[in-house]
């Protein structure tokens, strides 16, 4: 009788390991999971900033290129990020921001480490580039005026080898389109 009980044991255990393991494999699983480890990452990096802020940081700065995309020229309206333009404000210059920082494309990790979508093309940064997380935040200098900003979505022409990285402005429409060079200050 024992040995009857230990194998229908071991046979439950198996099946729902086996149930647990398939369950995990699937796409929605899976995209839960990457929304989870970036909300995570999102909220860890808020709590690790609130904590204690170093006495010497300094600033980094880096010469950029500014160019922009609006709703009609990018993929739908929403930002790798989840977030849409329904989630933002407009500030006076006709960029859409969240919570009071310009939304921001730039070349991010997480489309560095894809294999979907545009972001395949891209396996390397240009040395001197910087890369990104969305979320991060940061400090564009444009035309003698610094705006905070946040990076919310992935920039593929970021990744591209020229002279200045870029930096893309979420923008309005194509009225409000910019391209011209500035400063991106990120906080050490």
């Amino acid at each position: 009788m024992t040995y009857k009980l230990i194998a229908l044991y071991t046979l439950v255990i198996v099946l729902s390991l086996g149930i647990d393991w398939a369950t995990r494999q699937t796409p929605g699983y899976k995209a839960r999971q990457a929304t989870i480890k970036a909300n995570e990452f999102h909220h860890a990096a808020i709590y690790i900033a609130d904590i204690d802020p170093a006495e010497d940081q300094t600033d980094q700065r880096q010469n950029v290129r500014f160019t922009s995309f609006w709703p009609e020229e990018s993929s739908g309206n929403k930002t790798a990020s989840g977030l849409g333009v329904e989630d933002f404000g407009i500030n006076a210059q006709g960029w859409f921001t969240y919570q009071d920082r310009v939304v921001v494309a730039s070349a991010t990790e997480e489309c560095l480490e894809s294999n979907a979508g545009a972001c395949r093309k891209y396996s390397k940064l240009p040395d001197g580039y910087q890369l990104h997380r969305l979320f991060d935040e940061l400090t564009l200098l444009v035309d003698g005026v610094e705006y905070p900003a946040i990076i919310l979505d992935h920039c593929g022409a970021s990744f591209w080898d020229e002279e200045n990285q870029r930096y893309d402005i979420y923008v309005v429409d194509e009225d409000h389109q910019i391209d011209g060079l500035g400063q991106v200050v990120i906080d050490q």
